[in-house]
């Protein structure tokens, strides 16, 4: 199950409009259809929304509305995507480092 919560850990870094915070949500909106995820992913709708629907039975992420999708907490995201994500940094304002960039 790590593909689609590893992508999605990415695309929070990507459209999170507030500085992300490991114990804290992240909420953001994803224009994209099932399809259009699977697509991105190679593969296909069905496992997509098994993931998604893990994924919330977990109470990792909520899908408000069929486009927000809301992170309860990012750490636990992060476990769930694998060990890929373990050492990432959080990024916050100005040069403050974001996800798998180095600081300095």
């Amino acid at each position: 199950m790590k593909k689609w919560p590893d992508w999605l850990v990415v695309i929070a870094r990507q459209l999170s409009t507030d500085p992300l915070d490991p114990d804290g949500e992240v909420n953001f909106e994803l224009p994209l259809s099932r399809s259009d995820m699977a697509d991105c992913l190679g593969l296909n709708p069905e496992t997509v929304s098994r993931q998604v629907s893990v994924l919330r039975r977990r109470k990792i992420i909520e899908v408000d509305n069929k486009w927000t999708i809301r992170v309860r907490a990012l750490s636990r995201l992060l476990e769930a995507a694998g060990p890929s994500h373990e050492n990432l940094m959080v990024h916050g304002s100005g040069a403050e480092p974001r996800f798998g960039e180095a600081s300095g």
